[in-house]
C-alpha cells in the first residue's frame, strides 16, 4: 500500500468510527431494525479493522515516516467506541460485539504496527501504553461474556470465543454470524480437536519410523507433509469432554496426544524485544496474552456450565424415570451412561461475574514510574526467553484479584 495512503487511512480512522458509532446508535433505537441493515454496519466496522491492518503493513520508509506508538494505539483505541454501541442491539448485541473484539484483537497481533523495542532500563514506562490498550480491549471482551454467561442462567458454553476466523470474502458470511447457533450452522466453529494413542502404540508407530529412515533416507523434504497427515491417522480423534489441563489435570491413562487447529485471538500471545545496554548484540523477548483475563473466564464458565447442564439432565430424567416407573436399578445404569464433570473446588461457589471485573487503572499521576510499574506488574504475567530458545529467567508477577487454578 502507497505510505500516502496508509497515513491518511490512519488518520481518518477515529473520525470514520464516531460516524460509525452514531449509526449505529440511530440502529439501536429503531424498533424493527432489519437483519440486513445490523450486518451491513458490521461489515462496515470488519471492513474497516482490516483497512487499518493494511495501512500498518506498509513499508514506511525509517522511523521518522513511521505513526508514533501512541498514534497508532488512539486509532486501534478508536474502534471500541462503535463496538461498544453495538451491545445495546437486541438479542445479537452482546455476541457480535465480542466477536468483533476478538477479530480485533486478531488484527492488532497480526499487525500491531507498533516498534514493539523497548530498552530494559525505561521497559515499564515505555510498555505502560501498550498493556493499557490491550487491558482495556481485554476489558471490552468480558463485559458481553459476563452478560451473556448471566443471560444464558450459566448454560453458555463459549464454545464459538474458541475458534479462528477471518473477514475475508470467503469467509464474510460466517463473520456476519448473529447468534452462536447461526454460527454453528455455518461450521463456523472450528477449534482445538485432540487425538491420542496408547503409549504402546505409540511406540510400536516409533519403531516403525526408525525403520523407515533407516531404509530410506532420501526425499525426506518433500514426503514431510504426507507423512505428518500420516501420522496423525494413526491417531484416534478425541470425542470426550475438553481435558482440563489448564488447571492442572492429569492424563492418568499415559496416552500421547496431539492437537490440531487454533483457539483462536482468544489465547493470542504478543511479544516484544527487551534491549539491554551491557549486552547490546542480544536481543531478549517478553510476552503476554492479550484476553488473559477474558480468556480464564470463558475456561471457569465452560466447567461450571458443564456441570450445571449434567445435573439438570439427571434431574430431568430422574423425574421422568420415576413417573414412568421404571425400576431403580435400571435408571442408576442409564444414568451412569449421561456422564458430567463438577467443577474444580474453587469453582464450585465462585460467582463469576461478581469475581471478574474491569481493570481500573490509578489516576493519580504523583510517581508516574510507581503507577506504571504497579499497572504492569498487577495486570500481566510475562514470560522472558532468548531468541536463540535459550530460557531466560522468568519474571512471574502476582495476579490480581483471585487466584486461578486449584
Amino acid at each position: 500500500m502507497d505510505v500516502d495512503l496508509a497515513w491518511t487511512i490512519i488518520l481518518h480512522a477515529p473520525g470514520r468510527n464516531k460516524r460509525l458509532t452514531r449509526a449505529i446508535i440511530n440502529t439501536t433505537k429503531q424498533t424493527g431494525a432489519t437483519t440486513e441493515a445490523v450486518k451491513k454496519l458490521l461489515k462496515k466496522i470488519y471492513d474497516h479493522i482490516t483497512r487499518l491492518f493494511k495501512a500498518l503493513s506498509a513499508h514506511f520508509d525509517g522511523d521518522d515516516s513511521r505513526p508514533t506508538d501512541k498514534l497508532v494505539l488512539d486509532t486501534w483505541r478508536s474502534f471500541l467506541q462503535p463496538i461498544r454501541a453495538l451491545r445495546k442491539l437486541p438479542s445479537c448485541g452482546e455476541f457480535v460485539a465480542a466477536r468483533l473484539l476478538l477479530f480485533t484483537g486478531a488484527a492488532f497481533l497480526e499487525e500491531p504496527g507498533l516498534s514493539l523495542s523497548y530498552n530494559e532500563e525505561t521497559l515499564v514506562e515505555e510498555t505502560n501504553p501498550l498493556h493499557g490498550f490491550t487491558a482495556e480491549l481485554d476489558d471490552a471482551l468480558l463485559e458481553p461474556l459476563k452478560k451473556m454467561w448471566e443471560l444464558s442462567q450459566f448454560r453458555e458454553r463459549f464454545d464459538w470465543v474458541f475458534t479462528r476466523f477471518n473477514a475475508n470474502d470467503y469467509e464474510m458470511t460466517e463473520a456476519l454470524a448473529l447468534s452462536p447457533q447461526e454460527l454453528e450452522d455455518l461450521d463456523g466453529i472450528r477449534g482445538i480437536k485432540y487425538y491420542y494413542l496408547a503409549s504402546d502404540d505409540a511406540n510400536d508407530a516409533d519403531d516403525a519410523d526408525d525403520s523407515d529412515e533407516s531404509d530410506d533416507e532420501s526425499d525426506d523434504d518433500d514426503e514431510s507433509d504426507e507423512d505428518d497427515a500420516d501420522e496423525l491417522e494413526r491417531y484416534n480423534l478425541y470425542t470426550g469432554p475438553i481435558p482440563r489441563w489448564d488447571c492442572g489435570e492429569q492424563d492418568w491413562d499415559n496416552l500421547e496426544w496431539k492437537r490440531k487447529g487454533s483457539d483462536g485471538p482468544i489465547t493470542g500471545w504478543l511479544e516484544y524485544r527487551i534491549q539491554e545496554d551491557e549486552l547490546p548484540d542480544e536481543n531478549f523477548m517478553n510476552g503476554f496474552h492479550i484476553f488473559r483475563q477474558s480468556h480464564q473466564f470463558c475456561l471457569d464458565a465452560r466447567q461450571k456450565s458443564e456441570a450445571h447442564i449434567g445435573r439438570q439432565q439427571h434431574q430431568t430424567f430422574d423425574e421422568v424415570a420415576r413417573r414412568r416407573g421404571l425400576p431403580p436399578e435400571m435408571r442408576n445404569r442409564i444414568l451412569s451412561y449421561i456422564e458430567y464433570r463438577d467443577p474444580f473446588p474453587y469453582l464450585e461457589k465462585l460467582d463469576l461475574a461478581e469475581a471478574y471485573v474491569p481493570f481500573r487503572p490509578s489516576r493519580r499521576h504523583t510517581n508516574k514510574r510507581e503507577e506504571a510499574q504497579k499497572t504492569l506488574l498487577c495486570r500481566q504475567i510475562p514470560t522472558t526467553k532468548l531468541i536463540n530458545n535459550k530460557v531466560f529467567p522468568s519474571m512471574i508477577y502476582r495476579s490480581r484479584n483471585i487466584r486461578f487454578g486449584p
